[in-house]
């Protein structure tokens, strides 16, 4: 209880007190105005109105008993009203009591509700350091593996040794891993189950590390080729840009978005040849000294898709479909950096 209750409560006792000592004597209610201009009244009357009208009814009531002499009427209402005045600063108390305790309660739900979100908040944070730590390593194992595949396509098994065959079985795995990544994409992109089949036939791994890497090799190169296939019925999104871009960074290039489009900076032919397969939106611009001769070598492969702008410059390589801002075309639909043919249904 409050000390205003407990100073009113023990003046109302003290003037009851009064009032019995008194007898019929007493004017019962001269000592009543103090109680309805005592601290705390201002607020039984927001808080409890009716009570405390209730009280001034009694005042009202012993007021009129005194005046007609009737002193054990008005000692009565006069205790009425005190009473009632009593229960009015007793609920204003309550009010007053319950209101902070809620707000105590809310600024205890908000900070809590703020230690649950940085959590979250620290949660994810650390959840895509790990993502980003991941994909690093993986990325730096694609890296591994391509340049092994690169190595063995250039000098077959001339060249053996410890080192040598331990790169080579570390390439291998990795190649396998990113061939059961890129089966799970084909899958989610709507692979039939005929053109899953090949892939789900199990293949002893050869005990030699370069058959094990030509093995891992060529089902990886299967597994990206349908997957373009099946990305070329989708339109280009943001998802499948930034797998081109993540992918030509497995290959160790440094992608450059421009209006043009992607450009890569003399990518190895194994890499283009990759990257066009799992990517077939587009014509492919090479460009540089030696895109002629760089166009006939890949036609072997993917013929019509790749076009020509030939120039005394580096060579670099635009995948057109890629651009940041959609590149003017010519009359014939023909893409305005090509020197070369359009690519053919199937390349597209």
């Amino acid at each position: 209880m409050s000390m205003r209750g407990i100073s009113f409560r023990f003046a109302l006792g003290a003037l009851v007190l009064l009032g019995a000592c008194g007898g019929r004597t007493a004017r019962s209610t001269v000592d009543l105005a103090p109680f309805f201009e005592a601290e705390g009244i201002a607020d039984a009357r927001r808080e409890a109105p009716d009570l405390v009208a209730a009280a001034e009814l009694a005042r009202d009531d012993a007021e009129r008993a005194d005046a007609s002499g009737d002193v054990d009427a008005a000692h009565d209402h006069a205790t009425r009203a005190r009473l009632l005045l009593d229960a009015a600063l007793a609920e204003a108390d309550r009010v007053r009591f319950d209101r902070e305790r809620l707000a105590l309660l809310e600024e205890a739900e908000a900070a809590l509700t703020e230690a649950r979100s940085l959590e979250v908040a620290r949660e994810a944070l650390a959840a895509r350091a790990r993502r980003d730590a991941a994909a690093e390593i993986a990325r730096t194992q694609m890296q591994n593996a391509h340049a092994a595949a690169e190595l063995l396509e250039s000098r077959g098994r001339r060249h053996r040794g410890p080192d040598v065959d331990r790169t080579r079985r570390e390439a291998a795995s990795a190649l396998e891993v990113r061939t059961r990544l890129s089966i799970a994409a084909a899958r989610a992109l709507g692979a039939s189950d005929e053109e899953l089949a090949p892939f789900g036939v199990e293949r002893a791994r050869p005990s030699d590390p370069a058959e094990w890497l030509a093995q891992a090799d060529d089902a990886h190169r299967r597994a990206i080729a349908l997957l373009g296939r099946l990305r070329a019925a989708h339109p280009i999104g943001p998802e499948i840009a930034a797998s081109l871009v993540e992918a030509a960074r497995e290959h160790a290039l440094v992608p450059t978005s421009t209006p043009e489009g992607l450009v890569l900076a003399d990518p190895s032919d194994r890499a283009l040849l990759d990257l066009a397969r799992a990517f077939p939106h587009g014509l492919v611009v090479l460009r540089g000294r030696g895109a002629g001769a760089r166009q006939r070598r890949l036609a072997r492969e993917l013929p019509e898709r790749f076009g020509v702008d030939e120039g005394d410059t580096d060579p670099t390589v635009v995948f057109t479909a890629y651009a940041t801002v959609p590149a003017s075309t010519s009359p014939s639909g023909t893409s305005s950096l090509s020197g070369g043919r359009s690519p053919s249904p199937e390349a597209q």
